[in-house]
């Protein structure tokens, strides 16, 4: 009986939820930000790490952050 081998690698591949399938929100990072506490900008965000939204959920939510954190005025575009 003959065996096979399969290497190889997978790169750029992405597995695209339906707007209503879970999502949990990982690892916040914020980053280029150089002047104001990272505190103060997490506490714009509507969400934290751990929590599970639908997709469509979390783009409001991501939105949402977008504006909070533009009204500021601590952060430019």
């Amino acid at each position: 009986m003959a065996q096979s081998t399969v290497t190889g690698e997978i790169k750029d591949t992405a597995i695209v939820p339906s707007a209503n399938s879970p999502v949990i929100v990982g690892k916040i990072e914020i980053t280029g930000n150089k002047k104001t506490k990272e505190s103060i900008i997490l506490r714009e965000i509507p969400f934290k790490s751990g929590q599970t939204y639908s997709l469509k959920e979390l783009v409001e939510k991501f939105e949402t952050a977008r504006r909070q954190l533009m009204n500021t005025t601590l952060l430019i575009q």
